[in-house]
């Protein structure tokens, strides 16, 4: 919520437990700092599918840009995922 998301609202990636307060955390960290700087933050996140209809999403990926500069990260919904 303080990146300007909803706090409440439907579960898009039930993520396991780690997850959140780990290496997406982190990732959510600099772009606070980037707008903090000035820059502005774009993100557009892509869940990859599980073709065994588990709840869990296997992976996302998340592209994002700082001041027009394109990123790419692929985060595994996994125990301890960097």
């Amino acid at each position: 919520m303080s990146l300007g998301g909803f706090a409440s609202g439907p579960n898009l990636l039930p993520q396991v437990a780690n997850f959140n307060v780990s290496a997406y955390s982190r990732l959510e960290h600099g772009w606070r700092k980037a707008l903090r700087d000035g820059c502005s933050v774009e993100v557009d996140i892509a869940m990859v599918e599980d073709e065994t209809e588990s709840a869990w999403a296997p992976m996302m990926i998340v592209t994002y840009w700082e001041d027009g500069e394109e990123w790419e990260i692929t985060m595994l919904n996994e125990p301890h995922a960097q």
